[in-house]
């Protein structure tokens, strides 16, 4: 007869496997959401301005 349950070795084998896959797919979503170097620049160039001209108003 069959057993119901899976082994222990069987189980840990399986979560270290899905662990792996779950990091791998987190990975994938940073990378996916990071910016690329050229937005950054984008960004940091108008966000600069708006910073200085906003500490300079309030200074």
């Amino acid at each position: 007869m069959q057993s119901r349950f899976m082994s222990t070795e069987a189980f840990l084998r399986l979560e270290k496997e899905w662990q792996h896959l779950r990091r791998a797919a987190q990975k994938l979503e940073i990378e996916a959401n990071r910016p690329n170097e050229r937005n950054i620049e984008v960004m940091a160039g108008s966000e600069l301005v708006d910073l200085l001209s906003g500490r300079i108003k309030s200074s």
